[in-house]
């Protein structure tokens, strides 16, 4: 990432395992520096070996640091689920968790010791939980959706993926939620409301200096996609069978890979347009294909952004799109830097309507030029920059612990916890997401079975009161796995935590 520039020499990255197998080395009482574990060309080699179990399908992995031992054992199930996790140091107990995540977690929280404050950013969607699950006062906690949150079609009133509900229900005890336009916060604040922060900060795009060796081809039209379903490739060569219709001397090449290749290949055929439109396979160079054409084309179903859209606009291409949300309708102005098109007819329209004015191109080419220069790293950076210190001069949430403890009051063997609490309700346990299993008494069965649970932190899955029994019923999870084995009344006393 330095070589390429995209991680600036002053900017220092720390990794869980190269962070563990240094202090793995040192002796209990040997003085740490936090700098000692940044990652460089001369950091912590680490080896990790694998091996099954048996027959069981369970794998067990050993990390070893560069002197070649073992500071780290992961366990995973039949499932392809971590079970367990421990961090072996010198001269101390293993550190053991459940999962990897809350191991990341706890380290998360080592590492927040040495700042007096610091702003923690899980750009992975993945890892909202790690981030979210840090309860140190000195961390401000940030989460990030790069992707359309709903369900098809992709549009308000859809339902929200797993993911980015996790991700938003995580705002509970989060700082601040990045998205990347306008139009998804709006969306979150109608459905979820503005009890937390939503910061829109785009993707940004360098430009390009790309100078093609070949001159703008004014009949020339170009795709630089994944040729995937969500990307409805099929809809354009549709529409350029029209296109071709009207003016046979223009072409359309479409750049990329994917699982749709072989089905577009076949419908370029049946649609007789092999001398007009050609799978120029995957390239490297999207900006030097951008700049040879006269548009570029996209009709995504759904995206988080479109990073492309700001690409080929930094050459000065002009794109012809699909509204869909959320890039496209954002980034492109109709009429002035390209067009916003929903129907086959209406985009053969345009694309003829591009071709056959060299005014109208000039006109959009300008405009194209002008929306990529406000999407620079220099003003997303100001952008990010503006947040962290925001953020770094506020309070942060804190976590809420309930001190009141529950003893489940039925008997199950779906794995729920039922239990009661007058006075009540479901508004009131809203701020908690997980669970902490306190006791687990294994004298107790239900159909001659104990719990097998065991004592430690859950995800809080689900929450429901049933007012028929007059009780509250939750399911916990631990990473992937959700709990669904006997229960027996009154075999586990637990408490709520934030």
């Amino acid at each position: 990432m330095r070589s390429d520039e995209r991680l600036a020499e002053k900017v220092q990255v720390l990794n869980f395992f190269v962070f563990y197998s240094h202090v793995s080395r040192l002796a209990a009482a040997e003085e740490f520096s936090l700098s000692d574990a940044y990652v460089s060309d001369v950091a912590e080699t680490v080896r990790r070996r694998s091996r099954y179990i048996g027959l069981t399908g369970m794998r067990f992995n050993e990390y070893f640091n560069s002197e070649g031992g073992v500071f780290a054992q992961e366990i995973y199930d039949a499932a392809g689920c971590v079970v367990s996790f421990q961090i072996l140091m010198s001269g101390q107990k293993p550190l053991v968790f459940k999962t990897r995540e809350e191991a990341c977690t706890a380290w998360l929280e080592k590492i927040s010791g040495y700042c007096e404050s610091c702003v923690l950013i899980a750009d992975a969607s993945t890892k909202s939980e790690v981030v979210a699950s840090v309860s140190s006062d000195r961390a401000h906690k940030v989460l990030t959706l790069h992707g359309n949150h709903f369900f098809p079609p992709y549009s308000f009133g859809s339902e929200v993926k797993p993911t980015p509900a996790l991700i938003i229900d995580n705002m509970k005890v989060c700082d601040a939620l990045v998205v990347l336009t306008n139009a998804q916060r709006t969306d979150i604040e109608a459905q979820f409301g503005t009890s937390f922060s939503i910061d829109v900060i785009p993707n940004s795009f360098a430009g390009s200096d790309v100078v093609s060796e070949k001159i703008r081809d004014p009949k020339l039209f170009v795709v630089v996609s994944r040729l995937e379903p969500i990307k409805n490739i099929a809809f354009i060569v549709r529409a350029f069978r029209q296109v071709v219709d009207s003016d046979p001397s223009l072409k359309l090449e479409i750049w990329g890979h994917g699982a749709q290749e072989s089905m577009l290949r076949s419908l370029i055929v049946r649609l007789g347009l092999s001398d007009n439109v050609s799978l120029m396979g995957y390239t490297t160079q999207a900006c030097e294909v951008f700049s040879r054409a006269r548009a570029s084309l996209t009709s995504s179903i759904s995206e988080g952004f479109g990073l492309s859209l700001l690409e080929s606009m930094s050459v000065g291409t002009p794109v012809i799109a699909c509204a869909a949300n959320y890039g496209p309708r954002e980034i492109v102005d109709s009429g002035v830097d390209g067009f916003l098109i929903d129907d086959e007819s209406g985009f053969a329209e345009k694309i003829l309507q591009l071709a056959a004015s060299d005014q109208l191109f000039l006109q959009l080419s300008k405009g194209a030029l002008t929306k990529a220069s406000k999407f620079t790293p220099e003003i997303v950076t100001s952008q990010w920059l503006a947040l962290i210190k925001r953020m770094l001069v506020g309070g942060g949430k804190r976590h809420i612990d309930s001190s009141m403890e529950f003893v489940n009051t039925h008997s199950t063997t779906f794995g729920n916890l039922f239990f009661e609490a007058e006075g009540a309700d479901l508004g009131s346990f809203s701020q908690y997401r997980r669970v902490e299993i306190l006791r687990v008494d294994r004298t107790r069965m239900f159909k001659e079975t104990i719990s097998t649970v065991e004592p430690g932190i859950y995800r809080i899955a689900k929450i429901k009161y049933e007012a028929e029994h007059s009780r509250y019923c939750l399911w916990i999870s631990q990473g992937q796995r959700a709990f669904d084995g006997v229960v027996p009344k009154g075999a586990i006393r637990f408490r709520l935590i934030a």
